[in-house]
């Protein structure tokens, strides 16, 4: 807690900044406890994971049938959506992860274990990427179901993809599950029994008035928003609302560049044709009578008149 992550999935050293989440899975990297109800499979231990505890692996059994486990999935009827998420090492078989009953599916997708890709998706979407070493993340998405006996099912699949099949003690080994009331998946928030939330990242106490220069100077910003609801903003200032350099994510997917002194809105530049939920290289230049907003080299606008800000007044991103 309160220290700053960093992702390095781009190759590159990114500040990792996420929004408040929570994880819906009860028993996030315990698949042999009872919270899972297991059909035709069974669970082994598999070594040391991840967090350097016991992994676990899913088996089925020498039936020729179906092979699952399932745990109940608790946005029966709401209609808004969740993401699930784990972690997936081998390909003794296939996977397809379902969310809904026997009737009523909110989303089925497959996935290919041998050329580690989605085979097919049905009513929802998903992803599979590489992680670390032999393990690889996967996602499902889909919507909550109008009826009252939802569950999330993993499913071992058969070579050709089949839902019945004979493969005694062929499985995979999975943890970190997750499941999100999001369109997207965040970072693994651990649970032992219980929903667990995590709260909003923030950056605070970055920088002094010695390395930030308040009078002119470029604040820039490479990366994408995660979400489009709400407002997400990135600002130099110093504790107060009165002095700020703002760059703000809306909603709708824009954008803007706010400069304020001493409580006045001298230049504000916006931008509503960026995605940017898409990776982009962003600056925000102030000097006093000389405002510019840049995105992936291209000059959004700019504004000739306004006042800068006093010399060493900004001491915090």
């Amino acid at each position: 807690p309160n220290v700053a992550r960093v992702d390095y999935t781009n190759g590159v050293a990114e500040l990792l900044l996420e929004p408040s989440g929570t994880n819906y899975c009860k028993q996030g990297n315990e698949i042999g406890n009872s919270y899972f109800t297991k059909t035709r499979t069974s669970v082994i231990s598999d070594g040391v994971g991840l967090d350097g505890k016991t992994a676990y692996k899913l088996i089925a059994d020498s039936s020729n049938s179906s092979h699952y486990m399932t745990f109940p999935h608790i946005f029966d009827g709401d209609g808004n959506n969740y993401t699930f998420s784990m972690l997936v090492k081998g390909d003794e078989t296939n996977l397809r992860i379902s969310a809904g009953d026997t009737s009523v599916w909110g989303c089925q997708i497959i996935y290919n274990l041998k050329d580690k890709s989605v085979e097919s998706e049905n009513l929802g979407g998903g992803t599979i990427k590489h992680f670390i070493d032999d393990w690889y993340i996967i996602t499902a998405r889909g919507q909550g179901l109008q009826n009252s006996n939802t569950n999330i099912v993993i499913s071992l699949f058969g070579d050709s993809f089949e839902s019945s099949f004979t493969k005694n003690g062929a499985g995979l080994t999975l943890g970190f599950l997750q499941l999100e009331k999001k369109y997207y998946n965040t970072s693994y928030i651990p649970t032992y029994g219980a929903i667990a939330t995590r709260g909003a990242d923030s950056l605070t106490n970055f920088g002094s008035s010695q390395i930030i220069d308040s009078q002119s100077g470029i604040l820039f910003f490479e990366g994408s928003s995660i979400e489009t609801s709400g407002n997400k903003r990135i600002t130099l200032n110093d504790n107060t609302p009165e002095n700020r350099v703002i760059l703000t994510f809306g909603a709708s997917v824009s954008s803007s560049f706010t400069f304020v002194k001493s409580n006045s809105v001298y230049a504000s530049i916006s931008d509503n044709t960026f995605d940017f939920t898409k990776n982009a290289k962003i600056i925000l230049k102030y000097k006093e009578n000389n405002f510019e907003f840049w995105i992936n080299g291209i000059l959004i606008g700019s504004d000739t008149s306004g006042v800068a800000i006093q010399s060493n007044v900004l001491n915090r991103l």
